[in-house]
């Protein structure tokens, strides 16, 4: 039997169906006003194993804070001047049941960020505050290690790695780009993040309509700090994030992760070490956070 041949129609149909499945989606872009502010509300708990002066033990930390951002100015080109704050911090840490004292300088994040996320410039305002916690008390270098105090800049983290960069030109469900960003430690350290985000689907949430993310990320942790005590840390940090992002008004409005760190903290001057380096403490540790933007 000879083959028929579509009707025309139909062949016409075909053709405009896959060029408007091939342009179809959203076009993701962060959008803030002038003196216009966001806050979100952020969890975060981790449990692991840390090894430490000569024994093993659980290892528990968790902490609640308000993240704030507060655009300052937006240019022509639509490059918003962002405010990163940290405020209401409360975090506790436990090893084998004995408290550590967590001492958390976050500083003041002030970034310049394209609609569609990258990065422009970034300004840190330090306090000239010690570091907290007394610097040579094992346990407080235990916390703050934990912590990140000294060793990386919290507020920066969350102030450009959470929020994910987007092409430029529309996404449909399934898109994956991959992104990269520099961070600096406190020394000035650099330390890249690179990052993959997929497109999973649109969602409703809040009665907002959402493009629903995956993130991926990992973090490679070679860092020195040279201060009150001397700490070297090297391992790694990976992780995973869902994020809804309410693209008609450019925003995220909420953030769900989990991230595993494996760490090696060498403190010689805290514990005691002679003729070099000692390492001193090893960490294994899954966090779960949560980041939800308030009404």
């Amino acid at each position: 039997m000879a083959h028929r041949p579509l009707p025309f129609l139909a062949i016409v149909l075909a053709i405009l169906a896959i060029g408007s499945s091939a342009t179809a989606g959203v076009t993701l872009t962060y959008r803030m006003s002038k003196a216009e502010s966001l806050k979100y509300n952020c969890g975060t708990t981790g449990n692991g194993v840390i090894t430490a002066m000569g024994r093993t033990g659980p290892v528990q930390m968790e902490a609640t804070f308000v993240y704030v951002m507060t655009c300052t100015g937006v240019d022509e080109a639509g490059n918003m001047t962002i405010v990163n704050q940290v405020r209401d911090l409360q975090a506790k840490a436990s090893w084998d049941g004995q408290p550590l004292p967590v001492g958390l300088a976050i500083p003041q994040i002030t970034t310049v960020i394209s609609p569609n996320g990258t990065v422009l410039r970034t300004q840190v305002l330090r306090s000239s505050a010690g570091a907290p916690g007394g610097a040579q008390d094992p346990m407080a270098a235990l916390g703050s290690g934990i912590a990140g105090t000294g060793l990386l800049d919290v507020g920066q983290f969350f102030g450009e790695l959470r929020n994910p960069g987007f092409p430029k030109e529309p996404v449909v469900p399934g898109n994956r780009w991959k992104q990269s960003l520099q961070l600096k430690t406190q020394t000035g350290q650099p330390m890249v993040v690179g990052y993959e985000t997929t497109l999973l689907d649109y969602a409703t949430l809040n009665q907002r309509e959402c493009a629903r993310l995956q993130t991926k990320y990992e973090m490679p942790l070679d860092l020195g700090l040279t201060g009150a005590s001397l700490f070297n840390l090297t391992g790694k940090q990976s992780g995973s994030q869902i994020a809804y992002f309410d693209y008609n008004a450019g925003r995220p409005i909420r953030f769900d992760g989990t991230s595993d760190t494996e760490m090696v903290m060498e403190t010689p001057q805290l514990f005691g070490a002679s003729g070099g380096r000692q390492i001193a403490v090893t960490m294994v540790m899954r966090s779960n956070t949560s980041v939800v933007l308030q009404p």
